[in-house]
């Protein structure tokens, strides 16, 4: 039912992604030509908007007709099936909608720093994409970014990103490690859904909000560490698999949801808060707050 409903929703967005920027190439400035991209100018600044390659692997042009090259427009590789590697320039600073999505030959992508941002769908279905390196400055990841990345084995978010998407990491079956910072404060709804390959995982003490179905059918998920006593987690089973240990503090919103739904639970020792400022502060805030004086 979730992958009925996923794909669904993806048909629908993809189908949005390709009126809309046809609407826009025929609403704004001519898209112009040089040698295999297609590409506009704004502010003196080139976003590229189409790649007419055989593929292999590719090396994107820092500047095209003299224009520097700042970004990368929505569906700009779209099913670019030829596609087995790529380097963005320095000087990109954003990865448009669905711009390498259905790329399902692409292995390596370099992504530089001075990228902020990496749109809804961007490496959507890239199946074949085993590794990628998101640099440090980046705050925005857009939904499903990752979705369908089955070949994906690790992934590490960098710090200053502060919500990890609706359904990101959806069926990256492959996925068996991944990093969260602390800057994140939010994961959303079915974000590792379907990651059977992630055996722990470990939530940070930020995290304000888990969505639903976060980690279902993360089949082979062990253990998941809750580091906050607050964290919110949706009214939902589904949320953590029925065979995860839950890991966290007592009393905590995740022993409350371990308890309704039945999963094992392992208390946290509050030693580990090494500082005595972070999460026993959490815990001792939470007890205080659920303390009734007479």
């Amino acid at each position: 039912m979730r992958i009925l409903r996923i794909s669904k929703v993806r048909t629908f967005l993809v189908g949005i992604m390709l009126m809309t920027s046809l609407l826009c190439r025929c609403s704004q400035v001519q898209a112009e030509q040089e040698g295999d991209y297609t590409y506009t100018v704004t502010t003196g600044e080139a976003q590229i908007t189409g790649y007419t390659g055989a593929g292999g692997v590719v090396t994107m042009p820092g500047a095209l007709d003299g224009f520097p090259v700042t970004s990368i427009g929505d569906n700009a590789f779209f099913q670019c099936t030829g596609l087995t590697g790529i380097s963005i320039p320095q000087g990109v600073t954003s990865i448009g909608i669905g711009a390498f999505s259905g790329c399902s030959s692409l292995t390596s992508i370099s992504i530089p720093q001075g990228v902020t941002s990496i749109g809804l769908l961007a490496f959507d279905s890239c199946t074949s994409l085993t590794s990628i390196s998101i640099p440090q400055g980046i705050t925005s990841i857009g939904d499903e970014a990752f979705v369908g990345c089955a070949g994906l084995t690790s992934i590490n978010i960098p710090q200053g990103v502060t919500s990890i998407g609706d359904y990101i990491f959806f069926q990256c079956t492959g996925l068996t490690n991944i990093s969260i910072p602390q800057s994140v404060t939010s994961i959303g709804n079915e974000a590792f859904d379907g990651c059977s390959g992630l055996t722990s995982l470990s939530i940070p003490q930020g995290v304000i909000k888990i969505g639903d179905g976060a980690f279902a059918g993360c089949l082979g998920l062990t253990t998941i560490t809750i580091n906050s006593a607050t964290t919110t987690l949706e009214n939902s089973a589904d949320i953590i698999p029925a065979a995860t240990t839950i890991i966290g503090y007592d009393p905590s919103t995740a022993k409350d949801y371990a308890t309704k739904y039945n999963r094992k639970f392992d208390v946290i020792s509050t030693a580990n808060d090494v500082t005595g400022t972070g999460v026993a502060a959490t815990l001792i805030t939470y007890t205080q707050s659920i303390i009734k004086c007479p």
